[in-house]
């Protein structure tokens, strides 16, 4: 559970940092979030790379 908190938080602050225009703290961000979870298919939608 706590792992899954801290990936989804880090999805958040990709957000954040996207908002922010900080490209390098959001590359960072998602490269942890899906080096965590990279199968959830919430994720990849986001990210545009579901099927």
């Amino acid at each position: 559970m706590r792992t899954e908190r801290t990936t989804l938080h880090a999805f958040y602050r990709a957000g954040l940092d996207a908002y922010r225009g900080d490209r390098q703290a959001w590359a960072n961000d998602i490269r942890a979030v899906l080096s965590e979870d990279h199968t959830n298919p919430y994720y990849r939608w986001v990210l545009g790379g579901a099927e």
